[in-house]
């Protein structure tokens, strides 16, 4: 258990030092009251990372990843995604960061 509650602290700091936007999904689109981290990268486009089972032991915590697509940032959270591509699931930093590292790269140019 310590090594899971050490990967949740671990994406929740990366996610921070990478500039992602926190929320509250209220819209229950991704999972029931999750934290949305929220990074666009173009196009209408967004990272969304949802921290789901937060306020459960950090065993049942975890972290998915999906790519998008939202009329305004405004939306996330509060309304369905138009489009999402892409899921991972139970997301890792250390196992997982470079599939999304590019496009982070990417949005920096933005």
């Amino acid at each position: 258990m310590l090594d899971h509650k050490k990967n949740i602290l671990e994406l929740i700091a990366e996610l921070e030092r990478q500039g992602f936007s926190k929320t509250v999904d209220s819209n229950n689109d991704y999972s029931t009251e999750a934290d949305l981290y929220y990074r666009y990268i173009g196009d209408n486009r967004y990272i969304v990372f949802n921290h789901y089972n937060k306020n459960s032991k950090y065993d049942l915590q975890g972290f998915d990843c999906r790519i998008s697509t939202y009329n305004s940032e405004n939306e996330i959270g509060k309304k369905e995604a138009i489009q999402i591509e892409g899921v991972l699931r139970s997301f890792q930093v250390k196992r997982d960061w470079n599939l999304i590292a590019g496009l982070l790269i990417s949005s920096d140019e933005l």
